[in-house]
């Protein structure tokens, strides 16, 4: 358990590249930026498919899970963002 978000030191693993999906969390830049991320896929009951991407923050043990969802015939998409402690 954390009682509060703590900021890491930025450039522990190298560096960082251009382009691409970069989870900005907890801060700007993270250290885990340029490591692969936990993916899961999942389809729902009224043909909406989401792409759910995140990681366990190493340093704090924080999870964070970004969920990406289209929809059949509605040309948009939602973002959903969870976070557990």
């Amino acid at each position: 358990y954390n009682e509060v978000v703590k900021p890491a030191l930025v450039g522990l693993l190298g560096p960082w590249i251009s382009g691409g999906i970069e989870f900005n969390w907890p801060q700007h830049h993270r250290p885990t930026t340029f490591m692969p991320v936990d993916f899961t896929q999942q389809q729902g009951e009224h043909g909406e498919y989401t792409v759910w991407m995140g990681e366990v923050e190493p340093m704090r043990g924080l999870q964070v899970m970004t969920g990406f969802t289209l929809y059949p015939d509605r040309a948009l998409i939602e973002i959903t963002g969870k976070v557990f402690n």
